[in-house]
């Protein structure tokens, strides 16, 4: 088989030449777009990461792709129709450590509520004292998680340990989780209303998109915290910026921004020197911009999941799917289960 596996780091190249040594490999750090497919089009497996965009326009430049293997959890970034069609079988990486998520989520809510960043740079200064640095306890606050998955868990368990008062939203509850950690199940508008942070978990759906919005902002609770380690998608930026600005939201911690491929995109054409060809294109980096700049605002360029543990296991479970697949083994198979992976 030939296989190529993209965004690729040094490093890993002896976990995948050490299991797949009887395939002809080839590696590089670059991303898989549509610019650059055609000159891979005879690959038979590819490995891509989040960066890869897999829409039509690209897979359909491959002779025969029978396989994507993504390096992720996620998996907005591939054309699943497409995929099923003409049955391109798609493995992911449903469970890398779910506890690394929830631990960023919790790291972002403490940087804003113990006022991290703002302590450290005072001392940094040379100014050792506490002025202007008061905090907030986490203690008997109610937060609100919605998505209780593997990472909603972690983060309800978290919560727990902390003396927090946790209430959940999730279209598939689960019961005796709830019993066992001493937590209710409500509905989406009750918990914006009653809770002191709200934690979002959920995949990005056509369910989950713009979760948050202009037409529910009014339903929050004065000062709540937003924490969004999922998709940037899940909150409609301008009613992220209004609830900034009215006060309705105290912080944004957040490791996801919407449309961050883009983005990025536009940061290195404007670098570049380069004239943006579409205004909306100005909005979003200006939108965007507002929030990186916001003082109650800490953003994190979606790297809640980048641990040396959890890298090391994505790289070998996706060798682990290549496998499965070379041996004819689909209980892994993704692009067949996206309905399971909704309710998870």
């Amino acid at each position: 088989m030939k296989i190529a596996f993209f965004e690729i780091e040094g490093w890993e190249k002896e976990i995948v030449e050490k299991e797949l040594k009887s395939h002809e490999v080839f590696y590089t750090k670059e991303a898989l777009v549509p610019e650059n497919a055609e000159k891979y089009q005879d690959f038979e497996i590819v490995s891509v990461f989040v960066h890869s965009i897999l829409r039509k326009e690209t897979l359909a430049k491959f002779k025969n792709l029978k396989m994507i293997a993504t390096r992720s959890a996620g998996y907005d970034h591939i054309d699943i129709d497409f995929c099923k069609q003409n049955k391109i079988a798609v493995y992911r990486v449903p469970d890398y450590g779910a506890h690394v998520i929830a631990e960023h989520a919790l790291a972002l809510l403490l940087t804003a509520v113990k006022n991290i960043p703002q302590a450290i740079e005072k001392t940094r200064k040379g100014i050792f004292n506490y002025q202007g640095l008061r905090g907030y306890e986490l203690k008997d606050k109610t937060i609100g998680i919605v998505g209780t998955g593997r990472i909603g868990k972690h983060m309800i368990t978290f919560s727990k340990a902390l003396g927090m008062n946790v209430v959940a939203y999730d279209a598939y509850p689960d019961e005796d989780f709830a019993k066992k950690y001493e937590f209710d199940y409500i509905d989406l508008e009750k918990l914006l209303s009653v809770s002191d942070i709200i934690s979002l978990h959920v995949p990005l759906l056509p369910s989950t998109y713009h979760l948050i919005n202009r037409k529910n902002l009014s339903l929050l609770k004065k000062g709540v915290i937003i924490i969004n380690t999922a998709r940037g998608e899940i909150i409609e930026t301008e009613a992220l910026i209004e609830g900034l600005e009215k006060g309705i939201i105290s912080f944004a911690c957040l490791d996801v921004i919407e449309k961050e491929r883009e983005f990025a995109k536009f940061q290195k054409t404007l670098r570049a020197g380069e004239v943006l060809p579409d205004s909306t294109e100005y909005k979003t980096f200006l939108l965007n911009y507002y929030l990186f700049t916001h003082p109650r605002v800490f953003v994190t360029p979606h790297n809640a999941f980048n641990t040396h543990e959890a890298v090391r296991r994505i790289v070998q479970i996706s060798v682990e799917n290549i496998l499965n697949f070379l041996k004819g083994d689909r209980t892994t198979l993704f692009v067949n289960i996206v309905e399971t992976f909704a309710k998870h």
